[in-house]
């Protein structure tokens, strides 16, 4: 198939493609709102199953649906695509501020996130039966429901599905319409607590022990951990003390790392206790709680060939795109993790997401469903993309 063959059957599909946009955006589904989760999921598996793809869900009370899609072909390369059914809205919000087109945006709760990454892997599998390619082993389409809680539950059930593939197709919308994203950067967070001794401020405080002054002494060490490969700090609140006049006996602080590969994991696991523990005010007690958030999402050995794959399939639909790195999270190192060779960013583009101005540029829609369209064929084509699993 050429790339006018395969763009010009998007845009035989992008009517239907908005239609289902609409549909979607205006079904509340945040984050623990089961129900609404449910009524997406309602939505979604009669349209995958009329497209002969058989599905499975699995339920989590607190997190609701998670969907898997499948479909054998008469290849070989097993190709995970992945796009999360949750939203950052509460009820009400679809009410609000419905679905709605102003040329050449869409708007709506979740159109951007992730409502059209979610079709984009959809609407990638109708294009291949439509030009009747079936050169693929199996794809599997996997619509999470508690991405934007760092999936807790998902997380698991995702790196299992990986191992099963030989390359990972993520739906999270690239941060400018000219890129795609090759690696990501994994999430460390933890609050710091210090306890201190609280005392009158004029009568006698050197009785006192200040657990503000202590914390600040211990979050100067913290954010010289960025000298370190792979760590950046964020210090993202501190509050403490009680009142004026009085010595603060305690304080807390909420931490945020942004770690690019294990070492820097391992780096702040081994370092981060040690900080703790020094102190420069005696009697005070620190407690440090949390850990890894999303695992990163480093470069896979094969990523630099399967970036020309894709910066070649755009070429011939017209794209010029750029691999980036992206300091924020997503559900591709779960992926990763698992050992697919993963790609992040290849659906439409739209930008201000968690924000009641979040849109889609409409004009983005069939040059990436055409161009992840055109990755999945040349994939699957091509041996050099499997991988040899036990």
């Amino acid at each position: 198939m050429n790339a006018s063959q395969i763009r010009s059957t998007v845009e035989q599909l992008y009517p239907a493609f908005l239609r289902d946009l609409e549909a979607l955006v205006n079904i509340d589904s945040g984050s623990e709102n089961v129900e609404g989760l449910r009524r997406v999921v309602d939505y979604l598996i009669p349209r995958l199953e009329d497209m002969g793809l058989s599905t499975a869900v699995e339920w989590h009370d607190r997190y609701g649906p998670f969907l898997t899609a499948r479909t054998r072909g008469k290849g070989k390369a097993t190709i995970l695509f992945l796009a999360h059914l949750d939203t950052v809205w509460p009820p009400g919000t679809a009410e609000e501020r419905p679905f709605r087109i102003e040329e050449p945006y869409a708007y709506g709760p979740g159109v951007n996130d992730c409502r059209s990454g979610m079709l984009c892997q959809v609407y990638t599998v109708k294009v291949l039966q439509e030009l009747g390619f079936q050169n693929y082993g199996e794809l599997i389409l996997v619509f999470n429901p508690d991405e934007e809680l760092g999936a807790p539950w998902s997380g698991k059930l995702i790196t299992e599905l990986a191992r099963e593939a030989d390359v990972a197709l993520v739906m999270e919308g690239p941060t400018f319409p000219d890129e795609f994203i090759m690696s990501r950067a994994g999430t460390m967070n933890y609050t710091l607590e210090v306890i201190g001794r609280p005392i009158h401020s004029g009568v006698a405080p050197e009785q006192g022990r200040n657990a503000i002054l202590e914390l600040v002494h211990k979050l100067l060490k913290i954010q010289r951990l960025e000298s370190c490969d792979g760590i950046k700090v964020n210090l993202a609140t501190i509050t403490g003390g009680e009142k004026q006049g009085i010595v603060a006996g305690y304080a807390k602080a909420d931490l945020d790392f942004r770690i690019r590969h294990w070492d820097a994991v391992r780096t702040i696991e081994e370092k981060l206790p040690q900080i703790v523990e020094e102190r420069t005010i005696p009697d005070t007690v620190a407690k440090l709680s949390g850990g890894l958030g999303h695992p990163p999402f480093p470069e896979h050995p094969m990523t630099g060939e399967l970036v020309e794959l894709v910066q070649a399939c755009g070429r011939e639909l017209g794209l010029s795109l750029t691999p980036k790195f992206c300091g924020g999270a997503s559900d591709a190192s779960y992926a990763a993790l698992g050992g697919a060779l993963t790609l992040d960013g290849l659906p439409p583009w739209g930008t201000l997401y968690h924000t009641d101005q979040e849109h889609v540029d409409l004009r983005t829609i069939i040059p990436r469903v055409a161009l992840v369209s055109s990755l999945a064929m040349q994939i699957s084509q091509d041996d050099k993309w499997l991988r040899n699993r036990e």
